[in-house]
């Protein structure tokens, strides 16, 4: 038996973003919503899981844009001082110097997947 899974990416980003994957969850359109639990709309997962429970969602994991979920002092290589991430294209630059701690990266990520298990949704996948 084929299968289709048409993935809503970026849950979270913004009020409308969640609100377009809501109606197009709603038509029956998309089966998979992976989630950006840095963004501050995330947690409106937890609604959308509990009414949607053949709903599968995964983390959309994110280095490079808006705030980190970690302490700044925890994560220097990663963050600003006000815990911003540095951009896609700083992230890229410091990485390849050798300056992005790997060490600092499994600590976000941790606290990335930690955001949406404390809400009591198990991520089935991550997207990096």
């Amino acid at each position: 038996m084929k299968k289709l899974i048409v993935d809503a990416d970026d849950f979270g980003l913004t009020k409308g973003i969640n609100q377009g994957i809501l109606e197009a969850i709603e038509k029956g359109i998309i089966t998979s919503v992976s989630v950006i639990t840095t963004n501050p709309y995330f947690k409106e997962i937890l609604n959308l899981a509990k009414k949607y429970p053949h709903l599968s969602v995964g983390i959309h994991f994110n280095l490079v844009t808006g705030n980190s979920l970690s302490s700044p002092n925890l994560i220097q290589s990663l963050v600003t001082k006000k815990g911003q991430f540095w951009g896609e294209k700083e992230f890229k630059k410091q990485y390849f110097k050798g300056e992005i701690k790997i060490s600092e990266i499994r600590l976000e990520l941790e606290k990335q997947i930690r955001a949406l298990t404390d809400l009591e949704i198990k991520p089935i996948y991550f997207i990096v």
